[in-house]
C-alpha cells in the first residue's frame, strides 16, 4: 500500500493505492475517511488497483478555496487520475462519494469502464432535505461539528447495537472533521443538479447497493432509479442501513467483485 499525495491547484490531496492491475476509485462519503473501506480494500485490492482517495477535508486532505461545488470534488478525482496517468477507471462511490462519482460521469464519460452508487442518488434534495441540511449546518456553526456527528453518525446504521464498536469507531475518527469542512459538504449536496440523465444516457454498467432501513438515501429512490441505465445491476442489503460496506460487508463485496469485472 502506497500513501501518496498530489497538488490541486494549491490543496494538497492525499490518497492510497493499494494492489495492482485496472484502476478502481473507492470514494468515501459524508462524516467519514478513506479507512471506511479498509476491509472492502483488503479483498478488492487482489483483484485490481484501489485508488482510495481522501475527499478535501476528509483524513488529512486539504480544504478547498472558497464554496466548492460538487463538480469542484469531481474535479480533484479527475486530476488524481491524469497525475497518475490512468485514462480509464471503474468509479465506486458511497453516499457523498456517489454524488461526486455521478458529477464525474456527467463530465467525463468516456474516462468510466463501470460505475457503483453505494446508498447514493441521482436525484437533488428536495426542499425537504434542503431544510435538514440547513438546520445540519446551523447547529454545526452553534455547536460544533461533533454535536451533530454525534447524533447523525449512529442514524446511518439499521441495527446501532450491532454495530456499537463500529459507531464509535467513526465517532472517534470524526473527531478530524473541522466545522468548515462539514459545512463545505453540506453546502455543495444542497446546491447538486439533478444527474438523473446521466443515468438515463450513461451506456457502461452501473451497479447500484440498496439498503433497505436507508434513512439517509430512500430505498424506494434507489430503486426508481435502477430501472435508468442500459447496463443496470441491483443488489439489496435487507439488513443495511447506508452503511453496508460494515452491515453487510461479504454481499457488498461479492456486488464490486462484479462491478470491477472479477
Amino acid at each position: 500500500m502506497q500513501a501518496k499525495h498530489f497538488m490541486f491547484g494549491e490543496t494538497k490531496i492525499l490518497y492510497t493505492l493499494r494492489g495492482t492491475g485496472k484502476p478502481v476509485i473507492l470514494l468515501h462519503g459524508f462524516g467519514e475517511d478513506d479507512t471506511i473501506w479498509e476491509n472492502t480494500a483488503e479483498v478488492l485490492s487482489q483483484h485490481c488497483l484501489c485508488i482510495i482517495p481522501k475527499i478535501p477535508g476528509s483524513g488529512g486532505s486539504d480544504c478547498l478555496p472558497g464554496s466548492p461545488s460538487i463538480i469542484d470534488f469531481a474535479e480533484v478525482m479527475h486530476q488524481l487520475l491524469l497525475h497518475e496517468k490512468f485514462q480509464q477507471c471503474t468509479f465506486i462511490g458511497h453516499s457523498m462519494g456517489g454524488y461526486i462519482a455521478l458529477a464525474f460521469a456527467q463530465q467525463y464519460p468516456d474516462m468510466l469502464r463501470a460505475l457503483c452508487l453505494f446508498h447514493s442518488s441521482s436525484y437533488a434534495d428536495d426542499a425537504m432535505k434542503v431544510e435538514t441540511r440547513q438546520k445540519a449546518i446551523h447547529l454545526i456553526r452553534e455547536k460544533g461539528g461533533m454535536t451533530f456527528l454525534k447524533t447523525a453518525i449512529p442514524g446511518l446504521f439499521y441495527d446501532t447495537e450491532k454495530h456499537r464498536t463500529a459507531i464509535e469507531l467513526l465517532l472517534e475518527k470524526a473527531t478530524q472533521f473541522t466545522p468548515k469542512a462539514l459545512i463545505q459538504y453540506y453546502e455543495a449536496m444542497i446546491h447538486r443538479p439533478d444527474t438523473t440523465a446521466v443515468l438515463e444516457k450513461i451506456l457502461i454498467p452501473v451497479y447500484f447497493i440498496l439498503g433497505e432501513h436507508d434513512k439517509a438515501v430512500p430505498f424506494k429512490h434507489g430503486l426508481q432509479q435502477s430501472h435508468l441505465p442500459k447496463h443496470a445491476h441491483l443488489t439489496i442489503l435487507r439488513e443495511s442501513g447506508h452503511m453496508g460496506m460494515i452491515e453487510e460487508p461479504e454481499k457488498a463485496i461479492r456486488t464490486l467483485l462484479e462491478c470491477i469485472g472479477e
